[in-house]
């Protein structure tokens, strides 16, 4: 129902019309948000997908090295003629076998340890760009104040709490890659 008094009937008008950027504006940022959230978490999860990559080919790696030691030690043992000679072929085995999981642990804690370090960087340069982001959302342009009340502007609580959880998933992430690297030693 339209009012009777033209400056009432004006005033809401302009009411609606300086509520509308601002409701674009949260909306433009949340859209943001959720973009810049989903392109970190598709690099954080191609980090860690091409760091198992990497896992799975030191594993195959050392499978095959050590297939070719035993065969190699299998020979020994065939072709031994004396007790002293089994011995040796047996210590071989044992020191080879020795050395080779010193260093297929090494390049696990290795890899462990890169996938870790690109992880919280990549996390650091997204928390980074989410500050800027929820910043921005934060604090929005807003109209000159009127006597009526206009709907607050989304975003900067839901901003802060959006960076604290995104920082806490940081800090989950890093522990557990803590933890799997003070397990492989």
């Amino acid at each position: 129902m339209a009012s009777r008094n033209p400056k009432a009937s004006a005033r809401a008008g302009a009411t609606q019309a300086a509520s509308l950027p601002l409701m674009a504006t949260a909306e433009s940022t949340g859209f943001a948000l959720a973009q810049e959230q989903m392109q970190s978490l598709m690099t954080l999860a191609d980090t860690v997908l091409k760091r198992a990559e990497e896992l799975r080919q030191c594993q195959l790696e050392a499978a095959q090295l050590a297939r070719r030691r035993h065969d190699r030690a299998r020979a020994d043992v065939a072709s031994a003629a004396n007790p002293s000679e089994l011995l040796r072929a047996q210590a071989d085995l044992l020191r080879d076998d020795l050395e080779s999981a010193s260093q297929y642990w090494q390049r696990m804690a290795t890899i462990c340890t890169a996938a870790q370090a690109e992880a919280l960087e990549q996390l650091t340069r997204a928390a980074g760009q989410f500050g800027r982001v929820a910043a921005s959302a934060a604090a929005p342009a807003r109209p000159a104040p009127s006597t009526d009340t206009t709907p607050e502007p989304i975003g900067s609580a839901e901003a802060t709490q959006a960076w604290n959880r995104w920082m806490e998933m940081g800090k989950q992430w890093s522990d557990m890659l803590y933890r799997t690297e003070a397990a492989l030693h």
